[in-house]
């Protein structure tokens, strides 16, 4: 029987969590260009965001093993797709409807970017 420390145990659930919730905005990035239409955004828009977040679901089996490069791929390929929703909030053009879900998004994704930090740096 194998035992663990407590605070290791946290930190790997601090990281696991940081992992599916990096990995779930990733999946809603994705599903939210083919709901809403790859016509309504810019194909660089379409490209970025599609590859930022296959990058991200790419690291997810690496980063929930611990491996520090798949958690540091994922925290920065999260962070750079969330500079992306930051025009809707100040462009005057973009669809009104669309501002709580960017919020949502940047909030969910600092969280994620939190805990990845966090249970990687607890790591040792």
């Amino acid at each position: 029987m194998t035992t663990t420390h407590p605070s290791r145990s946290r930190s790997l659930t601090v990281l696991r969590t940081g992992v599916a919730l990096a990995a779930l905005i990733a999946v809603v990035d994705v599903a939210g260009l083919l709901l809403a239409g790859i016509g309504h955004a810019p194909i660089e828009v379409v490209l970025l965001t599609s590859t930022l977040a296959l990058l991200t679901l790419a690291t997810v089996p690496f980063a929930w093993h611990r491996a520090a490069w798949a958690v540091w791929i994922a925290a920065i390929t999260r962070g750079l797709a969330s500079l992306g929703v930051i025009p809707l909030l100040v462009v005057p053009e973009a669809p009104k409807d669309a501002i709580p879900m960017a919020i949502v998004s940047l909030v969910l994704t600092v969280v994620a970017l939190v805990m990845l930090v966090v249970g990687l740096r607890s790591r040792r």
